[in-house]
Order: structure tokens, then sequence, then C-alpha cells
């Protein structure tokens, strides 16, 4: 699933990530298994592992069949179900006495890790040096504590494979038509950009505020005002985090004064993600901020050449390079009787061989060397997705931070477009949301 809509489908929320899915209520319990006593990086036995994932597309296909190729004498069968029946059945899967070796990582995983059903995969990830080699902000993200509730801390229950970036599209012919700055150092030099371009009757900026654009947007300025650990803690639920702080306070001011201004189109809260991005690629707005998975469908209905992407600026010109990437992960069953010839697989996934096979389907690896050599709009993406990893500030969505999020920031966005709630009551009150769900 190369979109947000697909990944978040998968958590039973049918509409727009990348990548991840809002989390469960979590569940206590004191069987997590053991990570396994010794490893080894050598598979040289015969082996059959069953992968079992809601991907459809030619990535895991491509994957597999170069994987088989490295090694010949391990043979992996996928096992596809649609995303909407995964959901529902990948828990009772891997609570059987014949649970997939691997699977694609979802929600459950962490009440099953809390059950003892999923290997840890800690003691591969020193092996094959996934530390050294995948930034910790991305790895981190399949990390729990044993409840499923706090986020880069306990046991390694997935490894990240594929990854989509947050950032904004740009129709370049529109862009040079208004005489806008190709790339704004802050902020501030963003927003002269809309200005500008409205002064010259132009719409600035496209959004869908009936559903997951919203939040793309929200996020992506809070990501300009916020510190990305101090998001951090609050996305992972750290103890004491909190969203009701004045940057936060600051970036939901300025996200509403930009509808307020008209940078935005006045049907927002009517429109769905889907239909925005339709609308931008048939030429509307000059800009549009959304995730890299829609950069090839950008670039097929705007022309090669005509499509850019750069990371919403921060407030000053020296600010990280920070963004919304939430990966996709495999995790493996404590159940398996070949936990290194699943290991070898997911380690597989950072090779160049497999980064080709997700760079050509339009997506990006995990491993930013994989993804060198892109040109077009995916160039650009993959050249702001090597900023994040750079400055190690990759974040998952907001709507991530507690179960009821999503449906709570959606409608917040659209009180806040209607001026029926301020930038500061939206913060506490998902501020309030959130610590009744970490307390």
């Amino acid at each position: 699933m190369n979109t947000r809509k697909a990944l978040l489908a998968s958590c039973a929320v049918v509409a727009a990530a990348l990548m991840g899915c809002a989390p469960s209520s979590g569940s206590k319990t004191d069987s997590t298994s053991e990570a396994p006593s010794s490893v080894s990086t050598e598979v040289a036995t015969q082996a059959k592992i069953r992968v079992a994932g809601w991907d459809d597309s030619a990535v895991s296909a491509g994957i597999i069949e170069e994987f088989e190729k490295k090694y010949p004498n391990i043979d992996v069968e996928y096992e596809f179900t649609s995303a909407a029946d995964y959901q529902k059945t990948i828990s009772l899967n891997m609570q059987s006495d014949n649970p997939p070796d691997v699977a694609q990582y979802n929600t459950p995983m962490r009440d099953l890790n809390a059950a003892g059903l999923i290997l840890d995969l800690e003691p591969y990830a020193s092996e094959y040096g996934w530390n050294d080699l995948i930034a910790s902000s991305l790895l981190d993200q399949t990390r729990f504590s044993d409840d499923g509730k706090r986020m880069g801390e306990g046991r390694l229950i997935a490894a990240p494979y594929l990854v989509p970036v947050l950032g904004v599209f740009v129709n370049k012919t529109l862009e040079a038509q208004a005489g806008l700055d190709a790339a704004p150092s802050d902020l501030d030099a963003f927003e002269a950009n809309l200005k500008k371009a409205k002064d010259g009757g132009l719409l600035p900026l496209m959004i869908g505020a009936l559903d997951y654009g919203g939040i793309h947007n929200w996020a992506g300025v809070l990501n300009s005002y916020c510190e990305p650990a101090v998001q951090k803690d609050w996305l992972f639920g750290k103890a004491g985090a909190s969203l009701d702080i004045d940057c936060a306070k600051q970036a939901t001011s300025r996200f509403q004064e930009w509808f307020a201004n008209g940078y935005y189109p006045a049907d927002a809260n009517g429109t769905a993600d889907t239909d925005a991005a339709a609308r931008f690629a048939a030429g509307e707005a000059v800009y549009i901020i959304d995730g890299s998975w829609q950069g090839g469908m950008f670039e097929k209905e705007l022309g090669a050449g005509n499509v850019g992407f750069y990371l919403l600026p921060h407030v000053t010109a020296d600010g990280p390079s920070v963004t919304n990437a939430s990966v996709a992960a495999y995790s493996v069953s404590a159940k398996t009787q070949h936990p290194d010839a699943a290991a070898a697989f997911l380690n597989f996934m950072f090779s160049p061989e497999a980064g080709k096979v997700i760079t050509d389907s339009g997506q990006l690896s995990c491993n930013p060397a994989a993804n060198e050599g892109l040109t077009g709009v995916n160039g650009e993406i993959a050249a702001g997705f090597a900023k994040v990893v750079e400055d190690d500030a990759a974040l998952v969505w907001p709507d991530q931070a507690a179960p009821t999020l999503l449906d709570l920031i959606t409608a917040d966005i659209q009180l806040l477009f209607g001026e029926k709630k301020t930038a500061q009551e939206m913060v506490v009150e998902v501020q309030a949301d959130w610590a009744e769900y970490h307390q």
C-alpha cells in the first residue's frame, strides 16, 4: 500500500502513509517473548518461510523474487489478504498453532507483542547493523513498551522497509507564472509566496479538510514551529509530554490564518483528500501539502519537469529538516521455526536490490543510499528525505499518538476553518484526549 489512505484503511478507518495506524487501547501482560539467545546472519540450510501481508503491488513480489535469487535455499510463500480483512484476521492468524513466519506490521502487533507472540528483533538489529544503517527516528517507530502504548522504547517488534514523506508539491508552471520564490528559506518566505499567488489571481494552496488533508497540513505547520524532540516525546507517549505548548498554539493559529486569508479553497471542509489531490493534478493550485505517494500521479498529470517538491520550511532558516514519515514494516512470529531466515528476509529489505524494487514503484526505501539516482519529482522527494535522515527528524503522524485523535483532529480542523474554535481550544482538547489515553 503506497498511500496513507490505504494504510489507514488497514486500521479499519477507510479513507487516505506512510505508513502507520492509530494505536490500540493497549493490553497489559507480562508474557512478552524472550529475545533470541543466539542469532546468525548465515542462513545456509533449506527453509520455507510464509510472509503475510496486504500489499498486492509489485513491491512485495519484486522483493521476494530478488531475495530468492540471493538465497536460493529459502523459499518464500506470500499470503495476501485485503487490507480490511487483514486487520480483522491477523491477530487470530498470529495466535494460531501455524502462524505466518513474517507478517506486515499493523496495530494488532502491539498487543500480540504483549502476549509473547512477536519476536524481539533487537539481536538481529545489532547483528546486521540496522541501528547504524537506519535513522533512529525511523527504527524507533517500531519499538514498543509491553503495554503497546509507548513508542520508541522497549522491544523492536518490526523492521521498517519503506517510508512516505510529507512535503510541499509545487506546480512549477504556476510558480513561474506568479514569479514565486522557488526555494523559500523559511516559513515567512513560503507564506509570502502564498500571498503573492493569491494577489495574482491563483489559488495558493489546495487542501482536502474533509479527512486526512487537514491533518497533513496541520502536521506540516507543527513541524515548522515545534522542535522534533518535543514532538517525538508527545507522539511516542512519553510521560509528562504535552502539546499544550506555545509552539503548537502558534502553529495552529497560523494554519487557521491561512484559511482566513484565502490561501486555501473556500470549500476545503467539503473536499476529500483524494479530490484535493485530483484538483491539484488538474492545475487548480500552486501548492499542495501531501505525501510522497502522490508524486508519480502528479508528474503524470502535470507533465515531467512540471512538478517540484520540498519540505515545508521551518520558521527559522537554519531550523531542522523535519517531516512526518511513518514507516511500513514487517514483524516476525515468536513461533517461527526459521527466525534466522525470517530476519534475513527483513534485512534484505535494506539492500540495493530491494531498494530498486521500492523506488521503481515510486516509493522510498528507509535506507537513503537505496534512493540515490532518482530523477524528477522523486529525486526531489529523495533529496528532502535525505535531509530528514541527516537531522534524524522523521515523525509519525499526530493521530498516531492516541486511538481517538484521528476523528478529533479532523473535526477540530473543520471547526478552526469555520471559526467555531480557536487554536488554543483545539490544542487543549487534543492534549486532553492524549492525556486520557496515556494516563
